[in-house]
């Protein structure tokens, strides 16, 4: 049986822990800050019981985010832990993680053991390692930098297309073939990590008389999260998101339980979650959901009604929305943690769904073709095979205008090129590559809910 408390109560309970060996600073009687070497947690009490987790890195960069509204012991003890646990990740990272590759690791490796004896030597915060290149399908999104060797230089073009958000460098041979470290420490030294710019479409504005949340489950690399927007009348009145390694549905509670105990004048809630969603069933087996009918659970909890969209179909209508001249579009989306894609299909300018909503569950064609039990992502041509068979099993049937898609693993030039082989060039879709998916996704699930909706 639990216990019920409130946020103060919560915050008095935090103060008494003590994990070595972070120092706990208590700012405040509603505030308390745990501090490492890089990061720093602060746990933050808000009225109506609300409490705020979040890890920052020196930039003051989310690392960890979460709130929730405190209701029993238990539920708090288990989200606190969870962040202690990843502040210990966090702190265990080095500030920069390099790899080298070559044709077979060999000479490479040796070069990455110079490289981390010099570095403890100069105390530098970095961290070497090596692979052949037949396996940098397998690591290369581990690391911010990757480093070619003179063999491998003509890899540079296609590995920087998959590889979009590291910095990549070729290793100039007189370098390393005396395996000179200095060189290596001067450019390291010298670089800027940028980013993707993810703020494209995003000061958007949907007139209408609601005000609608829009929650979008976002399945992607070890980073989960949970993007939220209330649109007030469509003007964005609240964007933020959670982010953990695991999502689970105590964790949408939690966020329900934060905006409802904040915001009592919501109309509706309309939810994307990866899996099949039809009339407000969900079948998701990664959350042991079977044809569960989550809408109707989480409008009885919590006495609002719920609209539950497929994630990629949302990335799909938000997309349309920004591009309304893509009348026939196909929207791909291949998470790097997982084999199976998802798909998103719009006909003259509507979502198609199918039947049972089942447009667009590619699972059982990739299952005709691979055993997905053992399947793996090996390397680079099976990123690309695996992409072609299913945008070609589209272009066959539905003959999409356009295919949108997102994937780490693969380039535009790579897929046009695969497509080639079997799909006359004449007939080929134009085939556009994006970079980020939060605001479609969100922009999506709000058209979707405007689109059940009678104007008001």
């Amino acid at each position: 049986m639990t216990t019920k408390f409130t946020a103060n109560d919560y915050l008095d309970w935090i103060n008494k822990q003590n994990y070595l060996p972070y120092t706990f600073e208590i700012i405040s009687d509603r505030e308390t800050h745990i501090k490492s070497c890089k990061y720093v947690g602060i746990v933050k009490e808000y009225p109506d019981d609300i409490v705020e987790l979040v890890i920052k890195d020196r930039d003051d960069n989310n690392r960890f985010y979460l709130h929730f509204k405190v209701s029993d012991f238990d539920r708090g003890q288990e989200l606190f832990v969870n962040m202690i646990d990843t502040l210990k990740e966090l702190e265990e990272r080095v500030a920069l993680k390099v790899l080298i590759t070559c044709s077979s690791a060999l000479t490479s490796s040796y070069y990455a053991e110079r490289l981390n004896e010099a570095n403890e030597l100069l105390e530098y915060d970095y961290s070497f390692n090596a692979v052949s290149f037949d396996k940098i399908m397998n690591v290369g999104y581990e690391y911010d930098v990757i480093l070619l060797a003179p063999q491998i230089h003509y890899e540079y073009k296609r590995l920087s297309d998959i590889f979009f958000d590291k910095e990549i460098y070729k290793i100039p041979a007189s370098v390393f073939a005396q395996y000179r470290v200095n060189e290596i420490f001067d450019y390291l030294n010298s670089l800027k990590i940028n980013k993707i710019d993810e703020s494209d479409d995003a000061n958007y504005v949907i007139n209408n008389g609601y005000r609608i949340l829009t929650i979008g489950i976002i399945n992607h690399l070890k980073e989960k999260r949970i993007a939220y927007c209330l649109y007030d009348k469509g003007k964005k009145t609240l964007n933020k998101e959670v982010i953990k390694h695991n999502i689970d549905l105590a964790d949408l509670y939690d966020l329900l339980d934060y905006v409802f105990a904040r915001h009592k004048d919501i109309d509706f809630v309309v939810l994307g979650v990866p899996g099949r969603a039809d009339k407000g069933k969900l079948t998701y087996d990664a959350m042991g959901f079977n044809n569960r009918n989550l809408a109707y659970e989480l409008s009885q909890k919590y006495n609002h009604y719920f609209f539950i969209v497929n994630d990629v179909n949302a990335m799909a209508l938000g997309y349309s929305y920004f591009h309304p001249n893509m009348h026939n579009m196909l929207f791909y989306f291949q998470p790097r943690n997982c084999i199976l894609p998802g798909t998103g299909l719009i006909i003259n300018d509507e979502l198609y769904k199918g039947y049972c909503n089942g447009s667009g569950e590619v699972e059982p064609l990739l299952k005709c073709v691979y055993p997905l039990d053992n399947f793996e992502i090996k390397s680079i041509d099976d990123a690309v095979n695996s992409v072609k068979l299913i945008m070609t099993a589209f272009i066959c049937t539905v003959a999409p205008e356009n295919i949108v898609f997102y994937s780490e693993l693969t380039s535009v030039e790579m897929i046009e090129s695969a497509l080639q082989k079997n799909i006359k060039k004449d007939i080929l879709p134009n085939i556009i590559r994006v970079y980020h998916l939060k605001e479609y996704m969100l922009a999506g699930l709000l058209n979707y809910a405007l689109s059940n909706l009678r104007p008001k």
